[in-house]
């Protein structure tokens, strides 16, 4: 059977008219797909590096910085987006396993990003922070298809829970570092960063150190932080715990601050005082933690 005619047009002019061709039409070629593209359903999550996660955070870059800064030593790649227009176009190329729509700039919101995404893509997860001006938008976000809604600014562990949860495959989780303003104790090793000074101390008083952070302002009974360091059932007198806490206090109360104050007859309280305290700078508002531990 011959091959019907097909049509041409020839453009440029008024007047033009649709001619006739008697050639056989050209066999078009079946796209490939590209690698990380599965046809009708959105894109296979890949990342840069093996067993790693990649996430593309549509944000200001303080935002992403922030995110990235306290993900350091995760198995987590960041990808920095100035819009979301922008986004939409990256996330074709690059396959994210997570989409985290921070402070968006551009004429694109985030209930048409999500609405734009999930036409060609109903699977990668997004997750979008608002402020406590922009909660009125969670329904419609909702309605668009995202898939969590978390409060800005970001907890960093909170965003890393959710990540994970997401995956079908289990990735491994390190603490995030304890960030206090004044004072960033390390998730992983016994490091510490007091006013952006770095040092290493030893084990022990890492291990009090970061439990007493993680419950900055609580008052703290001694069998607790003896259970804390050195385990359940400790046989170790209050004696080594004050001794352990005397080196801590001397590393941390250079400035004449007061870091650990003890609470007599119950235990002690961890604090963060103001930068050069007594020294006439004025005192700022405490900062609130950001509690790394990821479970």
């Amino acid at each position: 059977m011959a091959a019907p005619p097909s049509w041409r047009v020839r453009r440029g002019h008024v007047g033009d008219r649709a001619e006739v061709s008697t050639a056989a039409p050209q066999a078009v070629p079946a796209r490939t797909l590209v690698d990380g593209e599965r046809r009708n359903r959105g894109f296979v999550a890949r990342s840069r590096s093996p067993g790693r996660l990649y996430v593309l955070i549509a944000a200001a870059p303080a935002e992403s910085d922030a995110l990235q800064h306290a993900w350091t030593g995760q198995a987590v790649d960041v990808q920095p987006c100035p819009n979301l227009a922008a986004a939409l176009v990256l996330i074709g190329r690059l396959s994210p396993h997570m989409v985290v729509v921070g402070d968006w700039a551009g004429p694109l919101g985030p209930v048409e990003f999500v609405e734009s995404l999930r036409d060609v893509d109903t699977e990668v997860p997004v997750i979008v922070g608002v402020d406590d001006a922009q909660t009125g938008l969670g329904s419609a976000l909702l309605a668009a298809g995202v898939t969590a809604i978390v409060r800005r600014p970001f907890a960093p562990g909170k965003v890393l829970r959710l990540l994970h949860a997401s995956q079908d495959v289990p990735f491994g989780t390190k603490p995030l570092p304890i960030d206090l303003g004044r004072l960033r104790v390390d998730g992983v090793s016994p490091r510490i960063w007091l006013d952006g000074v770095e040092s290493t101390i030893p084990a022990m008083e890492y291990l009090l150190l970061r439990y007493l952070a993680e419950r900055h302002g609580e008052i703290l009974p001694r069998r607790e932080l003896l259970e804390a360091a050195w385990g359940e059932g400790a046989s170790r007198s209050s004696n080594s715990l004050a001794v352990h806490l005397h080196r801590l206090r001397n590393r941390l109360e250079g400035d004449g601050g007061e870091w650990i104050r003890p609470i007599r007859n119950i235990g002690y309280q961890f604090l963060v005082p103001p930068r050069n305290h007594g020294l006439g700078d004025p005192a700022g508002p405490e900062p609130q933690p950001e509690i790394g531990g990821v479970t």
